[in-house]
């Protein structure tokens, strides 16, 4: 069978597997899960078969850190390494889960992104790297990439994308729910019964300033805020506090996009040298009570007043994990019931966006625009994403 003849089998197949890629802006390595999926929109219907992380080496992290300031050779030669990287972890996936590449059906591939350019004082552009056509050809496995290009097409932001996966998952019907990711930075979805009326949208940070500080704490060997412990020590600067508050992003109407441009390492690099007579310990706490308030303020201020009758929140990622932030955000929205979803589905949770991205490949197999105009800020719903076979 030629790729043509494979590319039709799987187009006209009414259940497939994929595996969805998922690397965010910490940049610290690849999530990967393998997914079954069926049925037609909405009522869709996945079960997780297989979940597996790797970790990028510090020299390769450190490099692609490099990558916002680099010259395009480094630039070509990282999306080639990476999609290199992908490749020899998806076949490492496929040995170590006895899995034949003839019975997956595609890979969805976020790729790395190392730039995104978004809102009405920018041209909007966005640079996801790894080379879907080399995943492809690596792997032997129709390869979905660049889904956020379609939706910037059409005058939309290109992010978030997740609100259609998050209301194909967690709709619940009569009711308004929330679901919140907590990775590198916080981005909300709003479900209710009809995707068209879905908000969405980055409140600002989430795990940036708490990883940041985190690093420099003494005798952390892990690097991050685990569990909340270390952030659990220490006491909020209040100086420190309103002058990351003073961010002109929060007062901003959504749909909004936030990344390193506006809450990366540079914004807490000039804030540690500011303060460098504080403790690390307290800078922490400062960093979690930054994301904390900034969460909270995003649903008084723009949330409850489109949404009044939202019944809950379901954190989501990595920070959902953190109980010192999690309990300081119920602690500030007492009327809501807040709920870790890490707590509830480990692995749903932690591979959520992994996730996210096989059902999109999904869609766009299925020939379904999967973007949502109201959180994006397209004209139109548009099919997502690039086919390499």
């Amino acid at each position: 069978m030629n790729n043509i003849e494979r590319l039709k089998e799987v187009l006209d197949n009414n259940s497939r597997k994929i595996i969805g890629t998922m690397s965010g802006m910490s940049m610290d390595g690849l999530d990967l899960c393998l997914i079954e999926i069926s049925g037609d929109f909405p009522d869709i219907k996945v079960k997780i078969l297989e979940t597996e992380s790797f970790n990028y080496s510090s020299e390769f992290k450190e490099n692609l850190s490099l990558l916002k300031s680099a010259d395009v050779s480094l630039i070509s030669e990282y999306n080639f390494r990476i999609a290199y990287f992908y490749s020899d972890c998806i076949n490492s996936f496929l040995k170590k889960h006895s899995l034949n590449k003839k019975d997956i059906d595609a890979i969805g591939s976020h790729g790395q992104t190392v730039f995104h350019q978004s809102g009405k004082n920018h041209f909007n552009s966005t640079l996801q790297i790894g080379s879907g056509k080399i995943i492809s050809e690596k792997t032997g496995i129709i390869t979905v990439s660049n889904f956020r290009e379609g939706d910037m097409a059409h005058g939309g932001q290109g992010a978030p994308l997740v609100p259609y996966i998050d209301y194909l998952l967690f709709r619940e019907k009569d009711s308004v729910v929330s679901l919140n990711n907590l990775g590198s930075i916080s981005n909300l979805s709003i479900i209710s019964d009809s995707i068209q009326n879905t908000l969405a949208y980055d409140t600002g940070p989430a795990n940036l300033p708490i990883d940041f500080f985190a690093k420099l704490v003494e005798g952390n060997i892990a690097k991050i805020d685990t569990d909340g412990d270390f952030s659990a020590q220490g006491k909020v600067l209040d100086n420190v506090l309103n002058e990351l508050l003073s961010n002109p992003y929060f007062s901003k109407e959504p749909p909004k996009a936030a990344g390193y441009g506006e809450f990366g390492p540079e914004l807490y690099s000039m804030i540690k040298n500011k303060y460098n007579s504080e403790s690390n310990i307290d800078l922490l706490r400062t960093g979690v009570e930054f994301s904390a308030v900034t969460i909270a303020n995003s649903y008084k201020d723009f949330v409850f007043k489109k949404f009044p009758g939202l019944s809950k929140i379901i954190f989501t990622g990595g920070g959902a994990r953190n109980k010192t932030l999690i309990n300081r955000i119920r602690e500030l929205l007492p009327n809501i019931k807040v709920e870790s979803l890490h707590e509830a589905d480990p692995r749903l949770s932690t591979y959520k966006e992994a996730i996210a991205f096989a059902i999109l490949a999904n869609e766009t197999l299925s020939g379904r625009a999967a973007n949502v105009p109201s959180a994006t800020g397209a004209s139109q719903a548009t099919i997502l994403g690039q086919i390499s076979f």
